[in-house]
């Protein structure tokens, strides 16, 4: 068994959960995946006010099982939990609840109120409750290493390209489309315009992005625009509106799956709106040569 957090599920926990069903495997036996829900650092207000994760607890399942977990448990992160010392960690649930035969954590695993428990407790109960412990390296990327938070900076930051490679797929929100103001409609260039995100959702930095969308079982190529849309008057709240290709139907409370393959360009202020339909134009070519290599 492994636990952690496990936001965004990334390149790291990735090479994690292979590595744990390959120890399993050796012993004839079946690996479990152990999460919490929500983010402790939510839970316990430990985090900055403008803290975003990468995963909703559905998103996360998804990628769990993408990523090969054969057996998960989700265990509900409340006050009464979140006060179990380390000690009270390892006796209510990993011997009564778990009995495992082999532990792989983190080389910098903590666990338990004010993550008093590391490797060193975890070894030496396991030497009295029969378990192994194997420990895992961190997995680098140069010099630093593959973390949730070094994703969210890339994010934030407009770097999707690394980003996208640290996650090992591209970055994802979902949405419902809600009302617009049919501008962009007017131009040649209707958009949806997404009611995003769950709360604490991580949208990634303004600017125009080639995206892929799922509707359905359909995956759909276009373009999305996050920001203030500032050649526009009077308009000045964030919005995130995508133009699917030679799709013309309607959506509205549709809900909307974008996967985000490249980033485009930043917004932009134009002239007007012929100006704007110009750089449409290029932006949508821009696009399908972006996911032309995808």
């Amino acid at each position: 068994m492994a636990f952690g957090i496990f936001d965004g599920v990334h390149r790291g926990h990735q090479i994690l959960i292979r590595h744990l069903n390959q120890l399993a495997k050796e012993r004839a036996s079946e690996s479990l995946l152990i999460t919490f829900w929500p983010h402790p650092r939510l839970f316990l207000q430990k985090a900055p006010a403008d803290f975003q994760l990468l995963s909703s607890l559905e998103e996360k399942l998804r990628l769990l099982e993408n990523a090969g977990t054969q057996n998960l448990m989700v265990i509900p992160f409340t006050k009464q939990f979140a006060s179990l010392t380390a000690d009270q960690f390892i006796q209510n649930i990993l011997v009564h609840q778990i009995k495992p035969q082999l532990i792989l954590a983190g080389e910098d695993v903590r666990f338990g109120a004010d993550a008093s428990g590391n490797r060193a407790l975890l070894s030496a109960a396991g030497q009295h409750h029969g378990w192994e412990l194997h420990l895992l390296n961190s997995q680098m990327l140069g010099n630093e290493r593959i973390s949730s938070s070094r994703i969210r900076k890339s994010l934030l930051a407009g770097d999707l390209d690394s980003a996208n490679y640290l996650l090992g797929y591209p970055y994802q929100i979902e949405g419902k489309v809600g009302p617009g103001k049919q501008i962009g409609r007017s131009i040649g260039f209707p958009t949806a315009n997404i009611d995003c995100c769950l709360e604490h959702k991580l949208v990634p930095a303004d600017g125009v992005y080639a995206v892929q969308t799922t509707l359905g079982d359909q995956i759909l190529p276009g373009m999305l625009n996050i920001g203030v849309r500032p050649t526009l008057p009077g308009q000045s709240s964030r919005t995130i509106e995508v133009h699917l290709f030679d799709v013309d139907q309607d959506l509205y409370g549709e809900t909307l799956r974008i996967s985000f393959i490249k980033r485009l360009r930043d917004e932009m202020k134009f002239s007007g709106l012929e100006a704007l339909r110009q750089q449409l134009e290029q932006d949508r070519l821009n696009a399908i040569r972006a996911l032309a290599f995808r």
